[in-house]
């Protein structure tokens, strides 16, 4: 098989956005570009130059409305989600059919390709000690669908390692961890969307930082993202520097690197 390149791979993505963006268009569904897709949107008006992942929000009712239409849609572009067997993350993709995405790890998901990351928006509680323990709660179970994406260990470069991993993998290679998800999903719409005051994105990699007061992101308007337009929320700068401080500065050199490292190639 072909080998993609981050250039190609940026372009796939680009497309399946294109495709997301006329979904949501045609189904008034609201979204909007998240994390380090909406950070490229307004620094570098695109990509950052050296990611290689495309992610956007919605709010969970806007998120179930989406994944019920793709999920009785067929064509190049396909929906990855927590609803199916064997799959680990608590957040859905959407991914270009035509491609195959290595993740190294043991228990590949079935289907997998270059992929948009499609993160849910969750009510949370209003008091902020009762927020802190369904933010934990979440988080135990997010762990624990995540513990079934074991990284293919390397034996020369870690001995215990490997052996508490295929320990692990050889436990559970038969447990399901779609059990998992339906526990996650039904803690994680124990509150409205609609009657929260504060919202967390599903699948975020800043801990408490995507715990967002709804306001901030229920708002939107567009923004150019590689000469076309797509939808942001109007509260960006509340967002970004909630995320990452002083956003328009970039990182030290040594710093502007792929955040992940996987083998992607075109089917042949």
């Amino acid at each position: 098989m072909k080998k993609i390149s981050l250039d190609e791979m940026q372009k796939i993505e680009f497309d399946i956005l294109v495709y997301i963006d006329n979904v949501c268009k045609e189904n008034n569904i609201n979204y909007s570009l998240c994390g380090g897709t909406l950070l490229g949107a307004i620094r570098h008006k695109g990509f950052i130059p050296w990611d290689d992942d495309i992610d956007i929000m919605m709010p969970r009712p806007d998120y179930d409305r989406f994944v019920n239409i793709l999920k009785h849609t067929q064509n190049r572009y396909k929906l990855l989600s927590p609803k199916q067997e064997n799959y680990y993350y608590n957040f859905s993709k959407v991914v270009d059919t035509e491609t195959v995405l290595d993740e190294y790890t043991l228990q590949p998901i079935d289907g997998m390709g270059v992929f948009v990351d499609i993160f849910p928006i969750e009510g949370m509680p209003s008091d902020s000690e009762a927020r802190k323990k369904h933010f934990k709660k979440l988080c135990k179970l997010r762990n624990r669908i995540n513990s079934f994406s074991l990284t293919k260990p390397k034996i020369r470069k870690n001995l215990f390692k490997y052996f508490e991993t295929m320990y692990f993998y050889q436990r559970n290679r038969n447990t399901n961890p779609s059990e998992y998800q339906k526990k996650y999903e039904l803690l994680a719409k124990k509150y409205s969307y609609n009657d929260s005051k504060y919202v967390y994105m599903t699948g975020g990699a800043y801990g408490t930082k995507d715990i967002f007061e709804k306001s901030i992101i229920d708002n939107y308007e567009t923004k150019i993202f590689e000469k076309q337009s797509f939808n942001t929320i109007k509260e960006y700068d509340l967002y970004l520097t909630q995320l990452y401080g002083d956003y328009m500065q970039l990182p030290p050199e040594e710093k502007r690197v792929a955040p992940h490292v996987n083998n992607v190639f075109w089917k042949e």
